[in-house]
């Protein structure tokens, strides 16, 4: 039995002082300021019962939470830290005490500054003895001064007409005794070793979901990249064009989609092929993508380009951007491939290894922009003449 306690409590020292800040080191920041903001909230609930509690000698562990008028137990949604103060109006939920602003103002306080600090200072002992500091300041300050500010509770309490309605405090009590509620030691260590639990398995679940969403996202792209070599594959080769010379910068003369703009993002779009390539995408979700001259200039020239009408994609396609660039490049023919017949063999040693421009490689880019992923992907297919 002792060897077995010994084990355990290595392990629970070890999951305590390496495992656990590990993974909350990689936790996201929203899930961090979210258990911050639990436990800092909790944290000023309980510092508001103390301070009600133990200027009369009564016990901060038990009993458990309730009403100090009716003594009516509270239920798990009366002890929400901030919002059951509001959405009861600052008054118990049973009785219609009202109770004072100090409850509120102690939590939202100890919340809001818990998390500036966190944000400053990140998850180190400054930071817990800062919080510690405060809790214990706003603790003393309320023991001092509990008359005043519980002086609605204490009216309550003392009028006659109540009295006779609850027939004695100790024996209502004992009728709402029964029912469930908790103490809000019980809800701090609840708390603690939910966040303890949370946050290991948390980030695993958060890593493989955004795992999944990534390789999802890598499918749609590298569909979108195929899904534009075939089109291109039904393009004869004399035909084949960047987009740069297809939709700004028609190399026969003629107007690009862009033509009539004289300013701003559409005049370079057509005039800077550097910033084409960096903003253009053939991928459009809605008509409103572009200007609607823009747009069925772009519509058109598809369609006399490829041989088909322009489709539009799905809104969850608006993270990607495509594009197709094209590049000649010099082969070389050796003399095992030449073809002519009956020549002058010094002709022939001087033709052999010409360059020549045949060969295209065509390359299409996707580039993701979510909020997970930033990426860009490219495949490359060569056709020759």
């Amino acid at each position: 039995m002792y060897e077995f306690l010994a084990i355990f409590w290595v392990r629970v020292e070890v999951y305590l002082s390496e495992t656990l800040p590990f993974y909350w080191s990689i936790a996201p920041i929203w899930l961090q300021l979210l258990l911050v903001g639990l436990l800092t909230g909790i944290l000023g609930s309980f510092l508001n019962m103390a301070i009600w509690r133990v200027p009369r000698g009564e016990s901060i562990f038990l009993p458990r939470s309730h009403c100090p008028v009716c003594k009516h137990i509270l239920s798990p949604l009366d002890l929400l830290p901030i919002l059951s103060y509001l959405l009861l109006k600052g008054r118990c939920r049973y009785c219609g005490t009202k109770f004072g602003v100090r409850y509120v103002l102690i939590e939202i306080f100890l919340v809001s500054f818990s998390l500036t600090a966190y944000l400053a200072l990140g998850p180190n002992p400054i930071f817990v003895a800062i919080v510690t500091f405060l809790a214990l300041s706003i603790f003393c300050y309320g023991i001092l001064q509990h008359k005043s500010l519980d002086k609605n509770i204490i009216d309550k309490q003392s009028s006659p007409v109540f009295k006779r309605e609850v027939r004695g405090s100790n024996e209502y009590y004992q009728v709402n005794s029964s029912k469930k509620g908790f103490t809000y030691i019980e809800v701090i260590l609840t708390l603690v070793i939910v966040a303890a639990v949370i946050i290991p398995f948390g980030n695993i679940f958060l890593s493989s979901y955004g795992r999944v969403i990534k390789n999802k996202e890598y499918i749609m792209a590298f569909n979108l990249m195929e899904e534009k070599m075939e089109e291109l594959r039904m393009v004869p080769f004399k035909k084949l064009k960047d987009d740069w010379h297809i939709y700004a910068k028609p190399s026969d003369g003629a107007d690009g989609i862009y033509s009539g703009n004289h300013t701003g993002h559409f005049f370079k779009m057509r005039t800077d092929r550097n910033y084409f390539e960096e903003n253009f995408s053939d991928i459009f979700i809605t008509e409103k993508d572009m200007p609607r001259l823009a747009m069925a200039r772009f519509k058109k020239t598809y369609r006399d380009y490829y041989g088909f009408s322009y489709e539009f994609y799905p809104e969850s396609y608006k993270i990607f951007r495509r594009i197709v660039r094209l590049e000649f490049v010099d082969s070389k023919l050796e003399d095992k491939f030449e073809r002519e017949q009956n020549i002058d063999r010094s002709l022939k040693k001087s033709k052999s290894k010409r360059k020549i421009k045949d060969l295209l490689k065509i390359t299409v880019q996707v580039f993701i922009d979510s909020k997970t992923n930033s990426r860009k992907l490219e495949i490359s297919r060569y056709r020759r003449k």
